[in-house]
């Protein structure tokens, strides 16, 4: 029982980083995205 629910903690805490490592690449992809767009409409506007 032990080694099954130490087994069930990894595995919680395994999916907790997947969601932590998601969560991140697409808050700094969105960060990517609008630095490019307010980059472009910089451009626009001269």
């Amino acid at each position: 029982m032990n080694g099954n629910l130490l087994h069930t903690v990894f595995k919680a805490v395994a999916f907790g980083m997947g969601i932590l490592t998601v969560n991140t690449a697409m808050t700094f992809w969105g960060i990517g995205v609008t630095t490019l767009a307010m980059a472009e409409l910089q451009k626009e506007s001269r």
